[in-house]
């Protein structure tokens, strides 16, 4: 029996069990979670959805505090959420309240420092884990400001643009995946060393997939050329916020950002791709 277990025929098996197991979780939770997303996107007012993202973004940015920071800096952690949640509510509301987005970027990094250099131990440590808190709140904090500021500067389509964002991570990772299964030999990036070249090929075709059924079903008045190309560019975006999240936990030696969603890990895993694909959609959008 002992001798089973250890066979490379059982570990294979355990392997293919975990891996199904897993893709059952990430199935049942992406049918528990969209329908609400798709309903707020619907049916709520551009300032729930900004509201919303803001969430997110402390999230996110807690999960990055977790990966990065040490285990003993719980009161950073919970502040670089915070102040990730407020950068992110400064962009959202820039529109209106310019000057609140101004006075946040040019005091979060006195603030920071300000409250790491007085804690006991060294210098040097207390430098780094100012620096790694202050790149947690600006990642996240502007990314998912992008995404908030996306619905209150297009009131009228906002949801579009969103629904689009969204199509272009699903069809970009699904069909990377797919292609990557069945036509994938050229590595791609040692930064994730499953991801092929001809994986990311299929999921820019992806993208420019969703991007266009998008704008046929929704954004009508879009030009042809020009939201093929930017479906390209948004998929391009997508795949480098996978590989920017993948480098972070590398770069830390851990393999997802939490647990908050059963087979998908946690909200900064989840919506890597998003987050940087945010700005490029907000920009296209007001173009």
């Amino acid at each position: 029996m002992k001798h089973l277990k250890s066979s490379p025929l059982a570990k294979e098996n355990m392997e293919k069990l975990s891996n199904m197991n897993n893709l059952t979780k990430r199935i049942l939770s992406a049918g528990v979670i969209l329908p609400p997303i798709l309903a707020l996107l619907f049916y709520g007012k551009p300032i729930h959805v900004a509201a919303f993202s803001v969430i997110l973004s402390g999230i996110a940015a807690f999960e990055f505090a977790n990966i990065t920071l040490e285990k003993n800096s719980i009161i950073l952690k919970y502040l670089t959420s915070s102040l990730s949640s407020i950068f992110a509510m400064a962009i959202g509301s820039s529109q209106k309240f310019p000057l609140i987005t101004i006075f946040f970027i040019i005091t979060i990094a006195p603030i920071i420092f300000i409250l790491t250099m007085f804690k006991k131990g060294e210098f040097k440590d207390q430098f780094f884990e100012a620096s790694k808190s202050l790149t947690a709140i600006i990642y996240t904090g502007s990314l998912f400001g992008s995404m908030a500021l996306i619905p209150i500067m297009n009131p009228d389509n906002g949801k579009f643009w969103l629904l689009l964002l969204m199509s272009s991570v699903i069809f970009n990772d699904t069909l990377a995946y797919t292609t990557g299964k069945l036509f994938g030999k050229t590595k791609f990036s040692k930064i994730s060393p499953n991801k092929t070249l001809e994986g990311s090929i299929g999921g820019l075709g992806g993208s420019i997939i969703a991007v266009l059924a998008v704008k046929f079903i929704f954004l009508q008045d879009l030009p042809l050329l020009q939201t093929a190309v930017f479906g390209l560019i948004l998929g391009v975006a997508g795949q480098l916020g996978d590989l920017m999240e993948s480098f972070i936990k590398r770069s830390f030696n851990v393999k997802d950002s939490g647990n908050i969603i059963p087979g998908h890990g946690g909200i900064f895993d989840r919506l890597d791709s998003m987050m940087t694909g945010a700005p490029v959609v907000l920009i296209f959008s007001l173009l």
